[in-house]
């Protein structure tokens, strides 16, 4: 019997030991579980956080682009109103230049008194 008592106390023993290892092992799951669970939602507000800079950066991106683009046919609008306006200037100088010459009595800086020299160049 004392085989049998021995036996037995060791088959108690191990039965505590095992039922000890899987609360063990029970409450380490749980702690895992919820280190999981802080993890998860620090990192779901992280990625919050972050969605939210990139589209305040985006919407910030649109608004230099919307006003770069109004300034961009602003400043195209002048410069093709300067280049036609030079385009007209040089024109109606290039017509003075050819024209004033072969009429009659065209020196302007003699006012009507036109000398030889002056009749001879403009002719």
């Amino acid at each position: 019997t004392s085989l049998q008592d021995f036996q037995e106390a060791q088959r108690e023993q191990m039965e505590l030991a095992i039922s000890l290892m899987a609360k063990q092992m029970k409450e380490a799951t749980k702690g895992i579980q919820d280190r999981l669970k802080q993890q998860n939602a620090s990192t779901l507000s992280q990625l919050e956080t972050v969605a939210e800079q990139n589209v305040q950066e985006v919407t910030q991106v649109a608004q230099n682009v919307q006003s770069h683009n109004r300034s961009t046919s602003r400043n195209n609008w002048a410069t093709w109103t300067l280049l036609l306006t030079l385009v007209g200037i040089f024109c109606f100088t290039l017509v003075t230049i050819f024209t004033i010459p072969k009429s009659p009595h065209a020196c302007i800086l003699c006012m009507g008194k036109q000398d030889s020299v002056t009749r001879r160049l403009f002719r």
